[in-house]
């Protein structure tokens, strides 16, 4: 499937639509424009493919980011707060709506009833994360300057 992904190019054309049709191809983790872009573009995919998926598809735009290794620190954090968007976001999520049948009177955990506790807390998280890493930038290029 990643391969079939890559060969379409249908994941360029996602990054260059979300990059408002600009072709640049190289990912700037050390901008916050790029950064919130990178950032939704890993959660659409990942709660349509899957986390592990997702890191095979991406790794190329990680590798080739003019900052690789704060990327690929930025991308694992990114990943970890993806899967918690929707249910099917991450296999934990399945396995606890399904335990919660067997717990709660067989009514379990709607896809919805998730959604909505799974849109609030991944936003929130990327608002806090993203700010936060900035922040941290911020004091890293003063104190190299």
């Amino acid at each position: 499937m990643t391969a079939g992904m890559r060969q379409t190019g249908i994941l360029d054309h996602i990054w260059t639509l979300m990059q408002g049709g600009q072709d640049e191809k190289e990912y700037d983790p050390s901008s916050l424009t790029q950064q919130c872009i990178f950032t939704a573009f890993v959660l659409v995919i990942c709660n349509v493919v899957g986390s592990v998926p997702t890191i095979l598809l991406i790794a190329p735009v990680v590798t080739d980011s003019l900052q690789p290794n704060l990327a690929w620190k930025q991308t694992a954090w990114i990943l970890s707060v993806a899967g918690n968007f929707t249910l099917l976001g991450s296999g934990a999520n399945l396995i606890t709506a399904n335990v919660t049948k067997h717990h709660a009177g067989g009514s379990g955990l709607t896809y919805w009833q998730y959604l909505k506790f799974g849109v609030v807390s991944t936003g929130l998280s990327y608002c806090i994360g993203l700010s936060w890493t900035n922040i941290l930038l911020h004091f890293q290029e003063k104190n190299h300057s």
